[in-house]
């Protein structure tokens, strides 16, 4: 019971942290790519462009951002469990199939919110046995240790906003 409650805990977490990198995505074309037929014809309507040399280069989409979720944590976990650059991207690879798992089960219009807290449930589970497979003992010992602090932090953070006044949300 003990550990079906640590693992549903679990779960929820990375929900959460899971859900919000969607959340700040934007709708922007590549670098590189033309700009849409719109914009083109505009162009040409108007007086001459400037220059390219006077242009600003254009900005890759990720640089004033973070890393995507799946290297973060890839990267936090190899940190703190020492782990080999294989183990590491093997890690990688779990976490990003995961997070794609779960954004396609949360799009899924067609699932009741308890199906979806399952499939979310049964997915994380999944990932989480297959990233212990890959950890030696005592990495998997650090691995349990590192869910139990976050899982402590949740709460910690939890509490806080319970005790906080409603005026103050």
């Amino acid at each position: 019971m003990r550990l079906f409650s640590s693992s549903l805990a679990l779960g929820a977490a990375l929900f959460f942290a899971l859900s919000g990198g969607a959340a700040f995505a934007q709708d922007q074309p590549a670098a590189g790519s033309p700009p849409p037929a719109s914009a083109q014809t505009s162009a040409q309507n108007t007086q001459a462009a400037p220059p390219p040399a006077a242009q600003a280069p254009p900005v890759p989409a990720m640089q004033n951002r973070r890393a995507p979720y799946p290297q973060r944590l890839a990267r936090t976990l190899a940190k703190r469990l020492s782990l080999t650059p294989g183990q590491e991207s093997k890690i990688e690879a779990i976490l990003a199939a995961r997070q794609q798992q779960a954004q396609s089960i949360r799009a899924d219009a067609t699932l009741t919110p308890r199906e979806r807290r399952i499939s979310l449930r049964g997915i994380f589970q999944n990932s989480d046995r297959r990233i212990k497979a890959i950890l030696t003992y005592p990495q998997r010992q650090q691995y349990m240790l590192w869910k139990q602090e976050q899982r402590a932090r949740r709460e910690q953070r939890k509490q806080q906003q319970s005790d906080a006044p409603a005026g103050n949300l």
